[in-house]
């Protein structure tokens, strides 16, 4: 059942990145922590406010050191046009998965471990401007914890931990990176390709 899940998994988000990505001309590889030339994300959607489980986080400016710590917040962080410094890894699959891989292009990004165990002296290390963790498991500790490193953003209030579903991640990640248009055009371009 869970190898059955995770080929699902996977299967789902190597067609968001894929579908998301075509669009993208050769030359328009994701930076670490910053836009595409041409992209809109310029800085002019900041600050931002994004409401979430733990309450809301304003991002005064547009991330440049990003950590991602929920299981596709990576993937869609990428499609979206920005690599993480770090990020943690989804389930034991050792570093990023192939088609963020494919995607990112060349990433120097700290491998940080199990989302389930966040290593906040790694985590603080990279010095982080943005600390994402949508599709994960943070509770109250972790998030304070989290929080008192860099500005964080957690799952969409309401929503169960691990159990974030593909739009309103995508969704919640795009507004935290000043990305909006980004995101929803990512989630039609899924919607087209799975139809």
């Amino acid at each position: 059942m869970r190898t059955t899940l995770r080929r699902t998994v996977g299967a789902l988000l190597a067609t968001t990145l894929a579908v998301g990505l075509s669009a993208c001309s050769p030359g328009d590889a994701p930076t670490a922590g910053g836009g595409n030339p041409g992209s809109d994300g310029d800085g002019s959607a900041f600050p931002v406010t994004v409401e979430h489980e733990f309450g809301e986080t304003t991002i005064e400016s547009e991330p440049q050191r990003v950590v991602t710590l929920g299981w596709g917040d990576v993937d869609n962080a990428i499609a979206l046009g920005v690599n993480p410094v770090g990020y943690a890894r989804s389930a034991d699959y050792p570093g990023l998965q192939p088609w963020a891989r494919d995607a990112a292009g060349e990433i120097d990004a700290v491998d940080l471990g199990s989302a389930s165990e966040p290593d906040y002296e790694r985590i603080a290390s990279l010095e982080p401007d943005l600390i994402i963790d949508v599709q994960g498991g943070t509770d109250d500790e972790q998030y304070s914890r989290l929080s008192s490193i860099a500005p964080t953003v957690a799952r969409p209030a309401g929503t169960n931990v691990w159990q974030v579903n593909r739009a309103p991640a995508t969704r919640q990640i795009a507004r935290a990176l000043g990305r909006v248009e980004e995101g929803e055009q990512l989630l039609t371009e899924l919607e087209e390709h799975i139809a």
